[in-house]
């Protein structure tokens, strides 16, 4: 019986330990992140970002995003703009504090990874997708949001309707 239950479990062991070579990596934001918006008005930058953020590019579908911007980091370039961008009109920082995607899949793509989500901006959730690469411990992503899908600003104003988002985020184990 020995005989038989010594290399049964040997083999046990090493299929269980191919299993954690691709578990899920958590990884931590590092403090030199970097989330840009742009347009021809407004454009600014959050200085504020947190959450959960797992991922393994073997292991796609147990990696996960679970992220928070506070509205009340924003960074417009001027304090007039700023208390603009966090005002009623706009973010309404004090009723809708913060910004969070929450990923519902992750999947390869020819330049990197796509990942697709829950968008919630003033209470409203949207679904976004979006490209990313990760490489050198960095996810990077650039794609666009439509602030009316967020009724942010009053739909009528001049200011553009798309702004171009810059995401850079480093991360640590």
């Amino acid at each position: 019986m020995k005989k038989v239950a010594y290399p049964l479990l040997a083999v046990v062991i090493l299929v269980l330990s191919g299993f954690s070579a691709f578990k899920v990596q958590e990884w931590k934001i590092e403090d030199d992140f970097s989330i840009k918006f742009d347009s021809k008005d407004p454009s600014g930058k959050f200085s504020k970002f947190s959450g959960t953020i797992k991922f393994n590019e073997n292991d796609l579908t147990n990696s996960k995003f679970d992220v928070t911007i506070p509205v009340s980091s924003i960074n417009c370039g001027s304090n007039l703009q700023n208390r603009h961008a966090i005002g009623p009109n706009w973010f309404d920082a004090k009723k809708y504090p913060n910004i969070t995607y929450k990923s519902k899949s992750i999947t390869k793509s020819e330049e990197g990874f796509m990942v697709t989500g829950t968008l919630k901006i003033r209470n409203i959730e949207k679904e976004l997708s979006f490209p990313f690469t990760f490489k050198d411990e960095t996810f990077e992503a650039s794609f666009t949001v439509d602030r009316r899908d967020f009724e942010i600003g009053d739909p009528t104003n001049h200011a553009s309707k798309e702004l171009a988002m810059t995401v850079k985020v480093p991360v640590s184990k």
